[in-house]
Parts: structure tokens; sequence; C-alpha cells
């Protein structure tokens, strides 16, 4: 199922449930993505959810003010792909490099439309690589 299908089912159901926050959460979380996007897949919604969960772990970080609620987040959790392991990120940055990857830019390439923790792809890199 598509992340827009499964958005719109679960805002009906929210709305059915009489689940008045999550309801408006998922409207406005929809109308985000219809302002930036006019037709939006699967990458272009992850990406929109990405950029809401950085702003706000960057406001906890500069304010100490949250910008979504625990359960707001939850919500937003549940629709992004599973996020690699640590030890999956080790055994694809081993992969990379046995392929011929050489440089941070060319591993990060290669993890390029995968739910995972960019820092922690850098540092195992930076490691393996032998880059200080």
């Amino acid at each position: 199922m598509e992340i827009k299908e499964k958005i719109n089912k679960d805002f009906i159901t929210a709305f059915k449930a009489k689940e008045m926050e999550k309801k408006n959460f998922l409207g406005t979380l929809r109308g985000e993505i219809e302002r930036e996007y006019d037709n939006p897949n699967n990458d272009d919604i992850i990406k929109k959810i990405n950029s809401l969960i950085k702003k706000n772990k960057e406001s906890i970080a500069e304010y100490n003010v949250p910008t979504l609620t625990d359960s707001e987040l939850e919500v937003l959790n549940s629709y992004l792909p599973k996020q690699m392991s640590e030890e999956e990120v080790v055994a694809e940055v081993e992969a990379l490099i046995g392929g011929g990857a050489s440089n941070i830019g060319d591993i990060m390439k290669g993890f390029s439309g995968k739910q995972v923790d960019r820092k922690l792809v850098s540092t195992i890199a930076k490691n393996k690589l032998n880059i200080n």
C-alpha cells in the first residue's frame, strides 16, 4: 500500500473513531504534503516526514521546545520504513568499500533512499576508511 493511501485510510479511521487529535494532525500532514508536491510518491512523503522529524529535533536542541508531540512523532514514524540497524550499516559500508567505494561521498551515495542514521554511516565509513 502506498504511504499516501495509508495516511488517507488512517485519517478516515481516526475521524470515524472520533480521535480528533490524530485526525487533525493527519489532515495537517496531508495538507503539507499536497502543498509541497503535486503528485507525491512514497519517496516524497518519506522526505517530508523526515524533514518534520528533523525540524522537531532541531527545535528541541536549540530552544528545548518540541514542535511535535510524542503521539504525533509516533504517527510520523509509523509511515517510515524500518531504519537500518548498526550491523546492517556496517555490512553495507563494507560491501560498498569492497565494490570500489573509496571515499565518504561514494559511501553516502550508496545509502541514498534508505532509512538510516547518516551520522552513523559517516562514523562507520570513516572508521573503515581509516579517516580521522
